[in-house]
């Protein structure tokens, strides 16, 4: 569990560079670089090795095998040993193997060349064997059989690429840090953000064990997956850079760039930044997760409904009839022309188990007849009719499921979606539809799209459930993720890991105590 703990911070890092990235921006690149689809270019290791190793000590781990994780990610090294980290490295990937091209500091050419080659993910390790005109020279097994890599040292630099010649032409433009410049910058253009969509696929195994288990899971999967090839397929470039503040707050900033022709770029164009009015009426205490926005459609709601019928046609077969067809298409174009939403999500505790509860709120000017037609595709597809309920001034209905209760209802403005196991879903709704009659001041930063993920509640709650003791108090700890419009064609997204606040709140709740009986050495 300690090993998860710290590994969700290296999750965060490792899950942001290796997917959202953008094109190399760099004066006078040589040849190495001219074609580079992605570039991973880090200016302060030292800094982010501090940040890291002081996480570690804040919870009492071990930082050693995080700070190998670091140096296998950013230097494809198995250590740190022999890396200068107060001078700037750089990784990219080219389009043909060998891709790789590298630029790395050395404080110690023995003790880097000792642990140089480390597999990252999926990777083959670069296995040494032997050396040749002046270089080190490696063997990879890569996609279409052996690759072979030239490492040159000159002047303290290790530079790694497909060739001698390319080894030295890296080495005539030693790399600058420009002022202000974030500590760890990922850039990637158009052809490597495609790879992502492709990527991005079911195995056999995996569909056949989802298909037995949730079959209607599978097919949300499969939709997502759908969109998301759509989305990156508009995608011209992106850039990622992680910087933290004098507080310890780990701060990421993610742009991406539509093509200039693409809907996505229309779609864009057409959002407007703002604060949320909606989410005071759906957050909790116990809330652990928000999610509110304000997303003109433009025709893209549509779209998507029509990416995710082929999935659901698959999975309902017969139940998938002409008139579902309708109405699903329908359900899609009236959603298309929805206001403002908000939703949270709570965890708590019943009988020493987690339960939560779910809700949603979006002004809908055809609310009704949204919800006549939810319900309408939904009976089709299950075969089960709902409950009529009545919540506050709003009517709709309810299923009762093994996992929890379903209410879904609506009024001339808004419609609410509830899910619940904490309590009776028809109250929460009711709630819901109660306090949306007086809306509030708007709230938080301006976007598209506000996330927030409260990890004290969730903390709180696991450390009941995994034996420990409740703590009394606990400091609220909040990430926060804001996606907003940039520049034409941009979405920028704002994000904040307060790395401090998640160590006290761990320490503190007693979650890290809860291996120490296993973590004994054996006898």
């Amino acid at each position: 569990m300690r090993s998860a703990v710290l590994g969700m911070w290296i999750a965060m890092v490792i899950a942001m560079v290796q997917a959202d990235a953008g094109e190399a921006r760099l004066d006078n690149r040589p040849s190495a670089l001219a074609d580079a689809l992605a570039v991973l270019k880090v200016n302060d290791p030292r800094l982010l090795d501090r940040e890291l190793t002081q996480f570690a000590a804040s919870l009492g781990i071990n930082p050693a095998p995080y700070r190998s994780g670091m140096a296998g990610l950013l230097f494809r090294s198995r250590t740190l040993e022999g890396i200068d980290l107060a001078r700037p490295a750089l990784m990219a990937l080219r389009p043909k193997e060998p891709s790789l091209v590298a630029v790395i500091p050395l404080s110690d050419r023995r003790a880097f060349l000792a642990n140089f080659g480390a597999s990252v993910g999926d990777e083959a390790p670069l296995i040494r064997v032997g050396e040749r005109e002046g270089t080190v020279v490696y063997s990879q097994n890569g996609n279409h059989g052996l690759v072979e890599y030239r490492l040159m040292v000159s002047d303290r630099t290790a530079y790694l690429a497909g060739t001698t010649t390319l080894c030295r032409e890296l080495a005539e433009f030693p790399l600058q840090v420009a002022t202000n410049e974030a500590p760890l910058i990922y850039r990637a253009g158009a052809e490597f953000l495609a790879g992502l969509g492709s990527e991005v696929e079911l195995n056999a195994e995996y569909r056949q064990a989802m298909q037995t288990m949730a079959p209607r899971m599978l097919s949300t999967q499969k939709a997502m997956i759908a969109g998301w090839n759509a989305f990156v397929a508009q995608l011209a470039e992106a850039e990622l850079s992680l910087r933290p503040d004098a507080q310890g707050i780990m701060h990421f900033n993610l742009s991406v760039t539509s093509k200039p022709d693409s809907s996505l770029a229309v779609w864009i164009a057409n959002q407007r930044n703002q604060p949320s009015r909606l989410l005071p009426i759906v957050r909790s205490e116990q809330t652990v997760f928000t999610l509110a926005g304000h997303i003109v459609w433009q025709g893209q709601a549509e779209r998507l409904g029509k990416i995710f019928a082929p999935a659901l046609q698959e999975t309902f077969g017969e139940r998938w009839s002409a008139m579902v067809e309708e109405n699903w298409t329908s359900l899609w174009a009236v959603a298309d022309r929805a206001g403002p939403f908000a939703m949270a999500a709570d965890v708590d505790l019943k009988e020493q188990r987690l339960v939560g509860e779910s809700r949603y709120i979006g002004d809908q000017p055809r609310a009704q007849e949204l919800l006549s037609l939810i319900t309408l595709v939904t009976q089709s597809l299950t075969g089960t009719v709902g409950e009529a309920v009545t919540a506050g001034n709003a009517t709709g209905y309810r299923e009762r499921r093994p996992e929890g209760e379903h209410v879904l209802v609506s009024n001339e403005r808004f419609l609410v979606n509830v899910q619940s196991n904490l309590r009776d879903a028809t109250e929460a709704a009711t709630e819901v539809v109660t306090r949306s009659q007086t809306v509030g001041a708007p709230e938080g930063n301006s976007g598209v799209l506000h996330l927030a993920l409260n990890l004290t509640p969730l903390v709180r709650s696991l450390v009941v459930v995994l034996g420990g003791q409740l703590a009394p108090a606990l400091p609220s700890t909040s990430c926060t993720m804001t996606i907003k419009t940039g520049l034409p064609g941009q979405l920028v997204v704002d994000g904040t890991f307060p790395t401090p606040a998640v160590a006290q709140l761990l320490r503190d709740s007693g979650f890290m105590q809860l291996e120490a009986p296993s973590a004994a050495p054996a006898p």
